[in-house]
């Protein structure tokens, strides 16, 4: 869990071996946002806590071996969600509740969570993190 009265963790990126290179030499000044539907948390870029070798299992998994990498990031966590605490998690059923309503006044489809061949897709966490 985190402790926020320190504002910064550390947190390991799980990505592919030229991403994190690039990074590294200077040649890419930032990671890049995930932007995807489908991502479980939303838009950004997504990071371990305290754990470099899970970041490196993730990347292994996505990117298999020889192309999987893990860079290191002291991040001050300034506004964010902590979801590893009850009152925060609390806020996302309001959340949830206004893009029902969205959705209904749209007359479209609320996007779903579902498994694909490709693997989850989270778009409906994804919607109401976003």
């Amino acid at each position: 869990m985190t402790d926020l009265s320190n504002p910064f963790i550390l947190g390991y990126h799980g990505c592919r071996r030229t991403v994190g290179e690039d990074i590294l030499a200077g040649r890419v000044p930032h990671l890049l946002d995930s932007r995807n539907k489908w991502d479980w948390l939303g838009s950004g870029v997504y990071f371990w806590e305290a754990d470099p070798k899970r970041g490196f299992e993730w990347a292994l998994d996505r990117y298999g071996p020889g192309e999987a990498f893990v860079i290191g990031a002291v991040i001050h966590l300034g506004y964010c969600l902590d979801l590893m605490s009850r009152g925060p998690i609390d806020l996302l059923k309001p959340a949830h509740e206004s893009l029902v309503k969205i959705y209904e006044m749209a007359g479209k489809p609320l996007p779903e969570n579902r498994r694909t061949t490709q693997g989850p897709s989270h778009a409906l966490d994804c919607a109401v993190i976003n």
